[in-house]
């Protein structure tokens, strides 16, 4: 009897081995989407290893606020930052994002409301509304506005002077400049002096600004520009090819593009899948 059942045993243990041997060979077989799309997120997950992931809300906040405060590529690259300057000054942006994303959200949804208000109220008036509180309303709405932009630059300086701090005194210069002059061509952006006249309008070479106290309108060309001033442009201009390659690398560790918003690449596995 004892040998009965340990015959039947072994018989159930060999018939379960040749099932799980003949799954696993017919898997590929039967369901070959399937194992193109678990090989696909493993080579992913192995090429993520090293690298950092970020969450897609703040890495697309953290490239909003990177061309806002002028720290694009080009950016730190004019400032003459190195890999490892550039690393930190990214990584620092990207823990300050991700740590106030709550409050960032909720400002930024505050503001969306708040100029929807006042839109509504100078629709309304120009609609020629007969109620007299609409228009009583529209200095506390501007008001609101105001707010929430001091709110918001209070915010900006605090980080500001979070990554002038990790600067040395001549990029936090360059800093500065690109700052002011943000929005200008690259021959001009890290050109020093051109903010004390507001900017009214931008080509190639020439800057139309309108000086304060009078309502003329001149032009600045680079040739204009002061002996320091150019000197300051070429500086940039060199720092910017020499740490081109430094600077990518940082980005590249501390900034991945989130698998969502990698558009190229999610179209090419699809692609494959299909015509698999």
């Amino acid at each position: 009897m004892a040998h009965t059942r340990r015959h039947w045993l072994l018989s159930v243990v060999y018939v379960l081995a040749l099932v799980g041997g003949l799954a696993i060979t017919l898997t590929p077989t039967l369901f070959p989407g399937k194992i193109i799309q678990q090989a696909v997120a493993q080579a992913e997950d192995v090429s993520a290893t090293g690298s950092q992931t970020i969450d897609p809300n703040v890495y697309t906040r953290v490239q909003q606020i990177r061309q806002e405060l002028s720290l694009a590529n080009r950016d730190l690259a004019a400032m003459g930052c190195d890999e490892e300057t550039a690393t930190q000054i990214l990584q620092s942006l990207k823990s300050w994002c991700t740590t106030n994303q709550a409050v960032l959200d909720r400002h930024h949804q505050d503001t969306i409301q708040a100029k929807a208000k006042l839109r509504d109220a100078v629709r309304r008036i120009n609609e020629g509304t007969d109620d007299p509180r609409v228009s009583r309303s529209l200095p506390e709405l501007r008001a609101d506005l105001v707010h929430l932009a001091e709110q918001r630059q209070i915010m900006m300086d605090g980080l500001i002077a979070n990554l002038e701090s990790q600067l040395s005194s001549t990029q936090r210069l360059v800093w500065q400049t690109a700052r002011e002059n943000n929005g200008l061509p690259a021959s001009l952006r890290y050109v020093p002096g051109l903010s004390s006249e507001p900017i009214v309008s931008v080509s190639i070479n020439t800057i139309r600004v309108l000086p304060e106290s009078t309502t003329l309108v001149r032009n600045i060309s680079v040739d204009d520009l002061t002996w320091s001033q150019k000197q300051a442009a070429e500086a940039a201009r060199i720092n910017m090819i020499a740490k081109a390659t430094e600077i990518h690398n940082a980005e590249k560790a501390v900034l991945p593009m989130p698998k969502l918003l990698n558009f190229d690449q999610s179209a090419e596995q699809v692609i494959s899948l299909h015509d698999d």
